[in-house]
This record gives C-alpha cells, sequence and structure tokens, in this order.
C-alpha cells in the first residue's frame, strides 16, 4: 500500500474549533476512473486554478494507494452541505466507474481499514450515526457503486459499511492485546542534569513497548526525541548555558492549537495530546547578536490527526 501525505488544500474550506473532534465519517464513490496518485495531481491543478470550491474530499483510496490531501482537522468539500463539510471526514472510493466488482470491494476495504484507524484514534462510536452517505446530506447517487452492491437502501450501505469497518477495529484490539504482553523497552536519551552552551529534551509519549517520559538533554547538533518508534513528542525543553531566559518556545498542541510564546519550555505533559509543529526564537537581544537558532522536525507519516 503506497501512503500519500500532501495537504493540498490548506484550510481552505475552514477548520472545525480547537479541541474538537469530527462527528463522524461519509464515505463516498467517486464517479471517475482515477487512482488516488492520479487524483493528487488532479486536485493540485484544481487548487492552483481557484476551483476548489467543486469539491474535494479528505482521503482518496483504492487496493494499492492512500492519499490524504487535506487535514482532517480542517472542513473539506465534499458533501455539498455546511454539517457534512464541517463536521464529518470525507473518504472517496476511487474507480467506481472503471473497476470490475472484484476490483472494487478491494478499494473499499483498502478505505475502510483507513476509516477504522482514524475512528479509533478519534475514539468515535461506529454506528449509523457516526458513518453517514454523501446522499443523506444532499441531493445525488453517491455512493452510487456501493449502493448497487450491499442493499440499495440507507441503513443497507451504512450496515454493511459499518460491519466491514468493524472488522479491522477489531483486528486492531486484538493486536493491541498481544502487543500489551511485551516487556517494556525504557528510553534513555542525554543527560539528566542541564549542560553548557544549547541544550535541549523532549517528553515523549509511551506505549506498549516502549516507556517513554521526559528525555535527558541533549546539545546542539543531537537529535533530541525518537525515529522510527511512532512516539509522540508532547513538550519541549530548550536552555542556554542551563537558563531558559534566553530563549522562547512556542508549540502547537492537537486540540489545543499554538500555546504562545513561553520561556524555556513549551507543550503538554500527562494529556496524551501530540505536539505538532513548533516556533523557537532568541529573545535575548546580545545573544540574537551573535547566534541564529535553525532547527527541523521529524513528522507522522501517516495522519494529521
Amino acid at each position: 500500500m503506497k501512503i500519500i501525505n500532501e495537504s493540498i488544500f490548506k484550510g481552505i474550506a475552514g477548520g472545525r474549533n480547537i479541541g474538537s473532534r469530527p462527528k463522524g465519517v461519509v464515505i463516498h464513490n467517486d464517479g471517475g476512473s482515477m487512482t488516488p496518485s492520479q487524483y493528487v495531481t488532479w486536485l493540485k491543478q484544481r487548487y492552483k486554478n481557484g476551483e476548489s470550491s467543486k469539491g474535494f474530499a479528505h482521503y482518496y483510496g483504492n487496493r494499492d494507494e492512500m492519499a490524504r490531501v487535506e487535514d482532517t482537522y480542517n472542513a473539506a468539500w465534499h458533501t455539498a452541505n455546511y454539517e457534512g463539510n464541517q463536521n464529518y471526514v470525507g473518504y472517496e472510493v476511487c474507480q467506481s466507474f472503471s473497476a470490475t466488482d472484484e476490483e472494487f470491494l478491494a478499494n473499499e476495504q483498502a478505505v475502510f481499514k483507513q476509516v477504522a484507524e482514524d475512528m479509533i484514534f478519534w475514539g468515535l462510536d461506529i454506528n449509523r450515526n457516526t458513518v453517514r452517505l454523501h446522499r443523506e446530506f444532499s441531493s445525488t447517487d453517491c455512493p452510487h457503486r456501493s449502493w448497487v452492491l450491499h442493499g440499495k437502501s440507507v441503513n443497507a450501505v451504512k450496515d454493511y459499511f459499518i460491519e466491514q469497518i468493524m472488522k479491522y477495529v477489531v483486528a486492531a484490539s486484538t493486536n493491541n492485546n498481544t502487543q500489551n504482553k511485551v516487556v517494556q523497552e525504557v528510553l534513555s536519551q542525554g543527560s539528566n542534569t542541564k549542560i553548557d552552551g544549547l541544550g535541549y529534551r523532549l517528553h515523549v509519549q509511551s506505549n506498549n513497548k516502549y516507556k517513554g517520559g521526559t528525555l535527558g538533554y541533549v546539545k546542539e547538533g543531537v537529535t533530541a526525541g525518537t525515529t522510527g518508534k511512532s512516539l509522540r513528542a508532547e513538550w519541549l525543553e530548550v536552555l542556554y548555558d542551563g537558563k531558559g531566559s534566553p530563549i522562547e518556545i512556542n508549540t502547537h498542541i492537537q486540540r489545543k492549537g499554538w500555546l504562545g510564546y513561553r520561556k524555556g519550555s513549551q507543550g503538554t505533559r500527562g494529556e496524551s495530546l501530540r505536539m505538532e509543529a513548533v516556533r523557537i526564537r532568541i529573545c535575548d537581544t546580545e545573544l540574537a547578536k551573535k547566534y541564529s537558532i535553525h532547527y527541523r522536525v521529524h513528522v507522522q507519516t501517516s495522519r494529521c490527526v
């Protein structure tokens, strides 16, 4: 499965209120023949031409590719209805005109799996209120192919979608129970004492495999945190000669947004909220004349929750 993450539309349809999660999902049929990769190219041109209002969903998927083209905390113009656009994440099952039944059913399964992962992440119940059809929001035959294949009524199609999504939810739960038996590896990094010059450290999540928490200080040029372990960073501290006063940090936190500049450290600990973006600046005038701060981040590749 090829995963494509490109936030093409940059929140053009608006966003949900900070701290809110979507109410549910809408599973569409694309009414076309393009692959997700081809949609990415086509949608980029739509955005460039100022035609985004003609419509776009958050995800485009088939059996080989899954493309997310808008951040799921933003709205998308995918239902021709304010409630649907603002509060529901849209998933297009691709190639509903060109695929054979066997191929289209496989395309659906890829989308169901993505929906299951997202709904688990958001903590949403999976039922007729949270799994919706386009035709519930506006006059359309979408999802036309799924409609014919799965019962030709709103509840019949929704019940099929729910049943299939739940298969992946149960599978994920089974995997998690297996992982719970694994002894956690304790993560360690850097020094527990403050260091001279520029030093920084992160607080990272724990999971069934790794025991995270607040890691030690590392110095200029050394990576803080983890890569390849799928552990979110939640809090950042940056000090100079053991003091936070010359440095100010602003972090964008899941469901909270930008917290504002603060000397020394910023973020959350103990709330299980990921740090999604960071800004760092030198606020000491004399120090700023001598130095500048350069930094980069390693980001999650599957989803922008």
